[in-house]
């Protein structure tokens, strides 16, 4: 067996050996004490393992300071013959990479009196981290000061730098969806107190249920009870008016009430969850009912007839069994073409579809009027949330047949179309939206609209992107020759000689609260800077007439792939970039779609000080946002306040951007991004 090689430094580019750290700075790799006895002669020298590792020094090398970073090693000398005396170590290097020769034999020199801050030298360490390393690898214990020990005291330290940092994690997510949170356990709870009351109420006071049905009956029981708290809550998310009022009330600080389209969506699955878990158990109750040979009395008194009936009878003659079809039908209608990739191409049937509630809730009335088990009690739960909501469709109703005049209409590129309305009494705010419907293409259709004119204007204006079925009729019927720029004007009847439009809102959106902050980021995508338009033209008529606004600082994003998308709002961009008082608004326009060669060299050449794409003097990037660091940035420059920011367009940058006002909201110095997102 071959002694261990004795490591020899490796030259540097000038040809001399490469300085080789003192014991006590390669951050623990420690030979021994100087005063070791040397190996005993006809055995290989004990060697230290040297691993590879990054290594960052600086040297000073005649007067000459210079950084060098390089990968640590050592270069090895030919391996030594069993039972052979090692040669003597070269006079610069010591077997353990010193640059001294081994000191000759001597009296062990007076020990020296060391503790936790010094290496065995006897200098000081750098910090209590380093000596503690150090300590470990010799194998030596620290001595304690105040009576602990440096490993136990940055235990206790990390023990509660993790504590503190879970705490301000928690704090950071109630920032955002604090509201949220609470409601959604508020609903979990009660789905599971009114489900687990039905259920113990028949799995324990009903024994003679229980002896026929099992765990059924009471799954059923619990079931439907759920299925009648969600059936109300449904109806309850879908008042726009008094949703729109509470908006404007010190609710909105403790409601969610800009989540009521995913609450609806959630009602909607957790319906379909309780629906299946219904269905389910019933089919397992039917088959007990026509296998039961116990006592008849149990079957009088859950509503059998003895002999008890066949599965299949019970499934479709009964009156629960009969109804659960149609309503099941009902379901599925509503259900499969809500889906988005229905939704969106094919609106038309989805908002016929979806109207099938009604079938829903009067079928399922008549349900449990079979009373077999207990007296029908499904109308208990909706009666107040249906009577609200025909009150709602009677405003609704009423306030949309007023006359509504087409003042213009104007193509714009991408295939938008902007409309100018004009309605008497029709008073709404900033970042509000209204519901549109026009009779000549489809009489019953309502749909969902951002209003991109200021209070300020005379008119009302809207920007539709063609994305689907109902829209595609809108751009032909008002653009039948498919130019830009004014297509109609002055129009109040439609061909048919109904009216050519109506309107019905306005209605409260998220992009409200804008001026309840002073410094907030607008992100658009696309068609999604809607909301902003009339945002950013409200602050313009504000500053033009001296009016004082809570917000002082906007940092306004919009990105799209279409270069001509950003002429659609040119003019309101350009007037606020020359009123820009204290330099309030910051422009920055992302272009992500491709530019031909002709483009990219007009970019580039372009010396008259306005940008070739926009033709405002904010320049266009290409790309991109790089969130991560704009984030980082906001966060310094407003660290210690609030920082709305407001988001219409896809949902991929939706997710981008709430995970990004999550991280870098920082309650500990009251650093918070406070994400608002537009939801129809």
């Amino acid at each position: 067996m071959s002694a261990r090689p004795v490591p020899v430094p490796r030259p540097n580019a000038g040809g001399a050996p490469r300085p080789v750290p003192r014991p006590g700075e390669d951050g623990g790799n420690r030979g021994p004490p100087p005063n070791a006895r040397p190996p005993p002669v006809g055995r290989p020298a004990p060697q230290p393992t040297y691993e590879q590792e990054s290594y960052e020094g600086e040297y000073n090398d005649g007067g000459n300071d210079y950084n060098q970073n390089y990968e640590g090693g050592y270069e090895e000398a030919p391996p030594v013959h069993q039972n052979r005396v090692p040669p003597p170590a070269p006079s610069h290097v010591t077997p353990y990479g010193g640059r001294v020769p081994p000191p000759a034999p001597a009296p062990a020199p007076a020990p020296v009196k060391l503790n936790n801050r010094q290496d065995h030298h006897g200098i000081p360490f750098a910090s209590e981290t380093e000596a503690t390393s150090a300590f470990k690898h010799e194998g030596f214990k620290p001595i304690e000061q105040n009576n602990a020990p440096i490993q136990r005291k940055e235990g206790m330290v990390k023990q509660g730098d993790e504590k503190i940092k879970l705490k301000n994690r928690i704090k950071n997510y109630l920032a955002n969806d604090g509201p949220k949170l609470v409601f959604i356990i508020l609903w979990v709870l009660g789905n599971a107190a009114v489900f687990g009351e039905r259920y113990y109420y028949y799995y324990f006071k009903r024994p003679d249920v229980f002896d026929i049905l099992g765990h059924g009956g009471s799954l059923a029981r619990g079931s439907g009870a759920a299925l009648k708290l969600n059936s109300a809550l449904m109806f309850l998310t879908m008042l726009r008016n008094i949703i729109s009022f509470l908006r404007a009330t010190f609710l909105n600080s403790f409601l969610p009430l800009d989540k009521n389209i995913v609450f609806h969506r959630y009602i909607g699955w957790a319906i379909a969850f309780w629906t299946a878990v219904h269905v389910v158990s019933h089919g397992h109750n039917f088959e007990n009912i026509e296998n039961y040979k116990g006592n008849p009395a149990n079957l009088v008194s859950i509503g059998q007839s003895v002999p008890p009936p066949t599965a299949r009878s019970i499934w479709f003659t009964s009156i629960p069994g009969s109804t659960g079809h149609v309503i099941l039908f009902a379901m599925v209608l509503m259900f499969t073409t809500a889906v988005k990739s229905v939704r969106g191409p094919m609106f038309n049937l989805f908002w016929y579809l979806h109207h099938f509630f009604i079938v829903y809730i009067v079928v399922t009335s008549f349900h449990g009027f079979a009373a077999a088990l207990e007296p029908p009690t499904f109308w208990y739960w909706i009666v107040g949330p249906v009577f609200l909501y025909i009150i709602e469709r009677i405003i609704r109703l009423v306030r949309g047949n007023q006359e509504t005049i087409l003042q213009c209409a104007v193509g714009h590129p991408s295939k938008v179309i902007e409309l100018q309305l004009k309605k008497s009494r029709f008073n709404y705010k900033p970042g509000q939206y209204l519901f549109l419907n026009c009779p000549y293409i489809a009489g019953q259709e309502w749909h969902p609209f951002t209003i991109t004119s200021a209070p300020e204007e005379s008119f009302i204006s809207v920007h539709i992107r063609v994305v689907g079925d109902w829209t595609g009729d809108l751009w032909n019927f008002m653009n039948k020759e498919k130019k830009l720029g004014v297509i109609q004007e002055d129009l109040l009847k439609a061909p048919d000689g109904g009216p050519i439009f109506r309107i019905d809102g306005p209605f409260g959106a998220a992009s409200e609260d804008v001026f309840k902050f002073k410094t907030v980021m607008l992100v658009a995508g696309g068609i999604g800077v809607t909301p902003f338009a009339s945002i950013l033209k409200a602050i313009r008529f504000r500053l033009e007439s001296g009016q004082s606004s809570q917000v002082t600082k906007v940092y306004f994003y919009w990105i799209s792939r279409d270069r001509n998308a950003f002429e659609w709002f040119n003019d309101v961009l350009a007037a606020l970039e020359g009123t820009n008082l204290n330099n309030f608004l910051e422009i920055n326009i992302f272009l992500t779609g491709q530019l031909n060669k002709d483009e990219i060299k007009t970019v580039m050449f372009n010396e008259s000080g306005v940008d070739h794409i926009t033709g405002l003097r904010s320049p266009t990037y290409f790309g991109r946002p790089d969130w991560k660091n704009i984030f980082a940035e906001k966060s310094k420059i407003h660290q210690g306040s609030q920082v709305g920011v407001f988001f219409c367009g896809p949902a991929v940058l939706s997710k981008q951007l709430y995970k990004h006002c999550k991280k870098s909201t920082d309650t500990a110095n009251k650093t918070v991004f406070k994400y608002h997102k537009e939801n129809f």
